[in-house]
């Protein structure tokens, strides 16, 4: 399939530094595609790029499989919409505001009244066209310049942290509503954010950016259940983090020693590799274990019935700590070595879990992921 829309070879300088670089990436025909990264990763730049706001000092732009040389024609700009964190209102009404870049595309008459109402509609604001920019609150700010962006039709919608400076009410109800819009009207989106679980609600495939470099792109569970590396781990909360060497391996897992304690591990099969070094399963390998804290089992008689020795691991522990997260709670456990494990809150109640109470906590090895301890991420 030919992406919409391909990057390649992007190098972008602040000064003498380099703001981003990128190898490659794609957005494909209706996907929404999450860019995610921490504050200062270069996703605004990366977005702008796409848009053809900055041209790179180097870099080539493809669009629907055929290059587009730097300064990109208007005619392919207009075929894309962009909304940013804040709303960027002009003067006069929701209704004028929603219509300018229809009216800039020399549209009028009946058929932009249809599509105006028509984008009011999907975002909920039909109520207020009349209303001035200068009068709305955050959330139909938002909802108004999204309206905006959405009435042109574009082939590709960017958004720039469009939920960022909303409160979490507002937010969350503004997600839900982006997201049935974007779904409904089959659109293909790029969308930046920083925030990992408006990333999972809003993404077909996410790619996660640190400090200018594309770290991974994958669907949502490639990269939180399925991390490449021990940066993308952490930024997207793999609490569980266990350094250790593996001992021995068979088909399909991996024996591993942590401290004191030999895990079963997950171990995908052998791919090819451009780089040097030792391959996960190998005999000696230094690994982290990535262990997702829900996939923990804690019970007082004993763990979790096992289907095979290969696949089971329980654990004897001892309750450190218990921080309740409202429906769920998170337990800080000593088995030898930290571990992290999330239950709900009416398990916690049953177990009685307290600071010093013994527990088992189980995993299965099919419930972990095998990451090298120290990843030569390319830039």
């Amino acid at each position: 399939m030919t992406a919409l829309l391909r990057l390649e070879d992007v190098l972008v300088r602040a000064g003498e530094r380099p703001l981003l670089e990128v190898g490659a990436i794609e957005v494909n025909a209706g996907e929404t595609l999450v860019i995610l990264g921490q504050t200062g990763a270069g996703k605004s730049a990366l977005l702008r790029v796409m848009n053809a706001l900055i041209r790179p000092e180097r870099g080539r732009f493809l669009w629907q499989g055929k290059e587009v040389r730097f300064p990109v024609p208007a005619a392919v700009r207009r075929r894309m919409a962009m909304a940013f964190q804040e709303p960027l209102l002009f003067l006069g009404t929701v209704f004028d505001n929603v219509a300018y870049g229809l009216r800039l595309r020399g549209v009028s008459g009946a058929t932009l009244e249809s599509r105006v109402v028509e984008a009011l509609r999907l975002f909920g604001i039909e109520g207020l066209a009349r209303r001035s920019g200068r009068t709305l609150s955050g959330g139909e700010a938002q909802r108004t310049a999204l309206a905006r962006a959405v009435v042109l039709q574009p082939d590709l919608l960017l958004l720039d942290e469009p939920l960022a400076s909303l409160d979490p009410p507002t937010k969350e109800r503004l997600e839900a509503e982006l997201r049935r819009v974007i779904r409904s009207r089959g659109l293909t989106c790029a969308y930046v954010t920083h925030d990992r679980a408006e990333a999972q609600g809003m993404a077909d495939r996410i790619a996660v950016l640190d400090a200018g470099a594309l770290l991974q792109v994958g669907t949502p569970d490639d990269v939180f259940l399925r991390p490449s590396s021990e940066r993308v781990a952490r930024f997207v909360g793999t609490r569980n983090l266990l350094a250790g060497t593996v001992v021995g391996s068979a088909v399909g897992r991996a024996r591993v020693a942590v401290g004191e304690h030999t895990l079963s591990a997950g171990a995908a099969p052998p791919m090819a590799r451009s780089t040097p070094g030792p391959r996960l399963t190998d005999a000696a390998a230094a690994v982290l274990v990535c262990i997702r804290p829900e996939e923990v089992v804690l019970t007082r008689d004993g763990g979790v019935e096992p289907r095979s020795d290969a696949d089971a691991n329980c654990l004897c522990a001892t309750v450190r700590e218990v921080r309740p997260l409202g429906a769920t709670t998170e337990v800080h456990l000593d088995c030898g070595f930290p571990l992290v494990a999330l239950v709900t809150r009416r398990c916690a109640e049953e177990l009685e879990l307290r600071d010093g109470n013994a527990v088992h906590a189980s995993f299965r090895a099919s419930a972990t992921h095998l990451i090298p301890a120290s990843p030569p991420d390319r830039r």
